[in-house]
């Protein structure tokens, strides 16, 4: 029997995103990253206070973390915003074919990295540790967190190669 390790975990998961990109095109992957952006600046500014007032109130048993609280903050606005997040969207989808496909997937594998990232940053010290020592994948994503960088001058340079040779 096959045993999932993290790095099977995490090259699905980079795998997915780019598949799912590659099927819904720039146009919505591109509100997919914003969404994660806001989302991710979401989680991270409040995700403590969150987990202080769960605590406090009782609301949240001893086994919850702040990871949890992190990750459930992330997941559900980035997903609400994607759904909902029309207003982050680009005006029009910007033309069709083959190309906007495999950009839609390259601009996939960049919301995949931001996701992975995001989540070894919501990871205490202990965890985030025995994680770089079981995987390789995190290893090579996550020391500088380049990830949470690249996209928007990548969507940016691609943009305008674009429109220069149209």
């Amino acid at each position: 029997m096959l045993t999932p390790t993290w790095d099977t975990l995490i090259a699905f998961a980079l795998a997915g995103c780019a598949v799912l990109g590659f099927i819904i095109r720039k146009y919505k992957i591109s509100t997919l990253l914003i969404a994660l952006y806001i989302a991710l600046t979401v989680a991270n500014e409040v995700g403590l206070e969150v987990f202080r007032f769960l605590r406090k109130t009782g609301m949240a048993n001893q086994d919850m973390s702040l990871f949890i609280v992190k990750i459930v903050i992330f997941v559900f606005l980035g997903l609400l915003l994607f759904i909902e997040g029309e207003y982050i969207s680009p005006s029009g989808e910007g033309g069709s074919g083959l190309g906007q496909s495999f950009m839609g997937g390259a601009y996939g594998l960049l919301a995949g990295l931001i996701i992975i990232t995001s989540c070894i940053h919501f990871m205490g010290a202990g965890d985030q540790a025995t994680l770089m020592t079981k995987s390789q994948i995190a290893r090579i994503l996550d020391p500088a967190r380049v990830w949470l960088l690249v996209p928007f001058p990548f969507m940016l340079a691609i943009s305008s190669l674009i429109k220069r040779f149209r």
